[in-house]
């Protein structure tokens, strides 16, 4: 398809340093990744790591919020240049715009929450944002399910009781897990949705926006700001037992500080904050890592 956005009218030829601005669309969903701040402003890692590839690529950037659903619909039809925040890649996706290279990894695990002695998800009504590779997983299995447009009306009708399990990018949120703790709910069941990563969207055939952002990528991740990036985020966190904790093979802790867990084979995990065992859990080993959308 033509594009018909900003860059897509610079096919003629000209540099990709046009006086036109860049614009890209977020959701700005979840700390530490995307998330708007007190004073109303877009940050984050991914905001850090846009704003290095506008500044190496010389391109005029300009950011709007829009919901998740909106990203993926509004790139195809030119409203964005580039659409971002945590934002999985898969081949379902990969039909309908291009994506750059990925720029951080994913866990595929992903968990239903709700209160203890929900059902599970084959016969529960599983609350879930519109858009999302949460939706098209539930939708592939066939399984019950209501879309909303935004997380918080998602946890508003677990909490209100309008639907009995919540799927989403949860498990390693401190937000989420704070908001599990106050509402007496917890993580239940677990899938796999395993995709190829988190990257950003550009109109498919738009060539000369994505090799100007696979570009300053690449550099990024040779001259190591990609790390420096994540780290300053806090985004990695460590893979050993804190202070206090011991583990053996019959046994699995999770720390809710380190958001980290390890497992014992073929073992549920336990968690300081979880009550009970976690259903489902089959990784033996689980590392701080983005949840895609």
């Amino acid at each position: 398809m033509t594009c018909l956005g900003t860059i897509a009218a610079l096919a003629t030829g000209l540099t990709l340093a046009a006086t036109e601005p860049v614009v890209i669309g977020t959701d700005a969903p979840f700390p530490a990744y995307t998330y708007v701040d007190e004073a109303g402003t877009i940050t984050g890692f991914e905001r850090d790591v846009m704003d290095q590839i506008c500044d190496r690529a010389r391109l005029v950037c300009t950011w709007e919020l829009a919901h998740f659903d909106q990203l993926i619909p509004g790139v195809m039809a030119g409203e964005f240049d580039v659409v971002l925040g945590g934002m999985a890649v898969n081949d379902e996706r990969r039909m309908l715009v291009d994506f750059t290279r990925s720029y951080y990894g994913t866990d595929p695990e992903e968990w239903y929450i709700g209160r203890p002695g929900a059902p599970p998800p084959a016969t529960a009504l599983t609350a879930v944002q519109s858009g999302t590779v949460h939706e098209a997983h539930l939708r592939r299995l066939g399984l019950r399910y209501k879309s909303f447009t935004t997380e918080p009306e998602v946890l508003e009708a677990l909490r209100s009781g309008a639907a009995d399990l919540a799927l989403g990018p949860f498990e390693t949120r401190p937000d989420i897990e704070d908001y599990v703790t106050a509402n007496d709910l917890d993580f239940l069941y677990s899938d796999l949705i395993p995709d190829d990563g988190v990257a950003m969207a550009v109109c498919k055939g738009n060539t000369d926006l994505l090799d100007s952002l696979n570009a300053a990528l690449d550099a990024m991740r040779a001259d190591g700001t990609l790390a420096t990036l994540e780290s300053r985020c806090q985004l990695n966190r460590p893979n050993h037992p804190t202070k206090g904790e011991t583990t053996d093979e019959k046994t699995a802790t999770c720390h809710r500080a380190d958001r980290a867990c390890w497992c014992g084979h073929g073992t549920g995990c336990r968690a300081s904050g979880h009550r009970g065992r976690l259903p489902a859990l089959q990784l033996h080993q689980r590392r701080w890592r983005n949840r895609g959308l």
